[in-house]
């Protein structure tokens, strides 16, 4: 229940260093993050590349990331929604609305094989709504105890087409295309048709304030 509004690199950061022996757990949850546009002009031309607005560091044993409303946020260059950096491994991304990410992916999971810890095993990423392409790549080992769900595609005219790059997963289904109109503020302004189709979802309730139909 934070809102974070012009932030640095990233705006909340989950799970522990390598070497940190500690276990990485928690909830990260209903939280709005964005850049207002002159900030996010700002930050074009003068901030760090390489981050993320929630950023997920490697060890997650049992992390969770849902329901958050993520918009607007960029930087000098690969400035994801949430960035999965370094191998992170153990997470849930869930039911989060990502827009307005202009210059990477909004949601990434990075790739980073390691022969000391488990890199890449036991996350699911699923029922995200996102305006462009996201990456979830699974351990190079089999049995990785990946998941990719079904996630919601907004259809975005002149948009770089989504991907998804997949390594080793328990399951991966396929996702949903809807057509999509335009942001207002931080509501995303849908069809009566994709409306429907998003209130299919069983978290629903937790995210039709950011819903409009024009």
């Amino acid at each position: 229940n934070n809102t974070l509004i012009n932030f640095g690199q990233g705006g909340i950061g989950v799970g522990t260093g390598a070497s940190d022996a500690d276990e990485g757990n928690g909830i990260v949850e209903d939280n709005v993050l964005y850049f207002t546009d002159d900030y996010a002009e700002y930050a074009r031309k003068s901030s760090l590349i390489d981050g993320g607005a929630i950023y997920l560091y490697t060890k997650n044993d049992r992390t969770t990331v849902r329901y958050n409303r993520i918009h607007n946020y960029t930087g000098a260059h690969s400035n994801r929604g949430i960035y999965c950096d370094d191998g992170a491994y153990g997470f849930t991304i869930y039911g989060n609305i990502v827009t307005g990410i202009s210059n990477s992916n909004y949601i990434d999971s990075r790739l980073v094989p390691s022969a000391d810890l488990p890199t890449n095993t036991n996350n699911v990423i699923e029922y995200n709504i996102v305006q462009g392409r996201y990456k979830f790549e699974g351990a190079t080992k089999a049995e990785s105890g990946c998941v990719k769900g079904r996630n919601i595609v907004l259809n975005t005219a002149n948009s770089e087409p989504y991907k998804i790059v997949l390594g080793n997963f328990e399951k991966a289904e396929d996702d949903i295309n809807l057509e999509y109109k335009s942001n207002r503020d931080l509501t995303i302004v849908v069809s009566r048709s994709t409306r429907r189709e998003l209130k299919k979802m069983p978290f629903y309730r937790r995210i039709k304030k950011y819903i409009k139909v024009r």
